[in-house]
């Protein structure tokens, strides 16, 4: 390896010259190096389309995350209806309204595969809705001098 320091032959013969001060340092410092990256402190990406793909990911977990809460969202509507908004209300409405009409579509002995179809997009388009109402009220609950978008 080319950062490693060469031995001469005498200092072979004496093992006190082969302690301490002859340990190849560039290895340590190359371990130190690959554990920096590591270090949660050096948050700064130096790739601009490294930190474009780090928003994109830390976008995507945040819609997980509010996805995750949505059920909990519409059982508990009437408590939180008002905190969250008449927009965002009525968004979170609609979904579970379109969301128990996939459900009786299911249940029924033959379901109408046309009728899902366009139920499920419905579906989809209602979630982005309310993932999008959420990201406004998050927006304004962090920046609360700026006026509402509603």
């Amino acid at each position: 390896m080319a950062t490693e320091l060469a031995v001469l032959p005498q200092q072979l013969d004496d093992p006190a010259q082969l302690k301490g001060s002859h340990t190849p340092q560039p290895r340590t410092r190359a371990a130190k190096d690959s554990l920096k990256i590591l270090d949660p402190a050096s948050k700064k990406l130096s790739c601009l389309e490294a930190q474009r793909i780090a928003s994109v990911l830390e976008e995507c977990i945040r819609k997980a995350e509010l996805s995750t809460l949505l059920p909990y969202c519409l059982h508990s509507l009437n408590r939180f209806g008002v905190v969250l908004g008449a927009e965002l209300t009525g968004a979170l409405q609609e979904h579970r309204r379109l969301g128990d009409n996939l459900q009786t579509l299911l249940e029924r002995q033959e379901p109408r595969w046309g009728e899902m179809g366009a139920l499920q997009q419905a579906i989809r388009s209602s979630l982005r809705n309310v993932l999008r109402l959420f990201q406004v009220l998050f927006h304004h609950m962090r920046f609360p001098t700026q006026s509402p978008v509603f």
